[in-house]
């Protein structure tokens, strides 16, 4: 688990669609309401947390659907859940460990070794954006098998632009949650209501429902939005 940060916080989000509103004022509170899920429908879209933070993972997971033909247990190859992997700081194989919950699970022998026993196949901006760990050899089959600590998403500068390199370059989400937030808090303001609780969701995190006493209403992603966060989504064969 990770603690996830704002990909734009909501002093952005209302600069963007040029309101400056006070702590209590009905405006805030419906943006303080709609914010998380704005922000929640886009990672859901994208599916990743976005923000690069730290991660640990046992894999593969109890649901081996998770996985496609070419990159999972059996394979060389290990998906990570998050992308685009930045760094690992350890990599432990235990085939009894049963995700860490089997007495002496992951000791200080089953760690991998960096170069030896794997690799990260960067591209040329030093990340690894489909999140691919390779094995020399096969990793396991078996649910909860490998423990992984490692760093994976996009940084505050690549999501506000700021970077010199264009290839990290990651603005186009920050851009998306602005225009969906945009969106939404003008149709939330038509409908005379706010987003409170989510009632349900769509498949792929596409839309999110949310349901108030007074109104209800959807958190959609405009076209223009789903096309801005097109090249960050991840896409396998299974």
């Amino acid at each position: 688990m990770a603690n996830v940060t704002q990909i734009a916080d909501i002093a952005a989000c209302l600069q963007y669609i040029g309101k400056t509103v006070a702590l209590g004022d009905a405006d805030y509170e419906l943006a303080r309401a709609l914010h998380p899920l704005v922000e929640s429908a886009v990672r859901r879209f994208v599916g990743t947390g976005i923000v690069q933070t730290t991660y640990t993972h046992f894999l593969p997971p109890a649901d081996a659907y998770y996985y496609h033909s070419d990159a999972g247990p059996g394979s060389h190859i290990l998906r990570l859940p998050e992308w685009p992997l930045r760094s690992i700081t350890s990599i432990h194989e235990d085939t009894a460990a049963k995700f860490g919950q089997a007495s002496g699970a992951f000791g200080s022998s089953s760690e991998l070794t960096a170069g030896t026993d794997f690799f990260i196949p960067y591209n040329q901006s030093g990340i690894q954006p489909m999140g691919h760990v390779v094995r020399e050899g096969i990793w396991p089959r078996e649910p909860g098998s490998v423990k992984i600590v490692y760093s994976a998403g996009w940084s505050k500068a690549e999501l506000e632009g700021t970077i010199t390199d264009p290839t990290l370059d990651a603005s186009s989400i920050r851009l998306a949650v602005l225009k969906a937030f945009a969106e939404n808090f003008g149709e939330a303001k038509r409908r005379k209501g706010g987003a409170v609780g989510v009632k349900s969701e769509s498949l792929d995190g596409w839309s999110i429902t949310y349901d108030t006493e007074s109104s209800g209403g959807t958190i959609n992603l405009p076209d223009e939005v789903k096309m801005l966060l097109q090249p960050f989504r991840r896409f396998c064969a299974v």
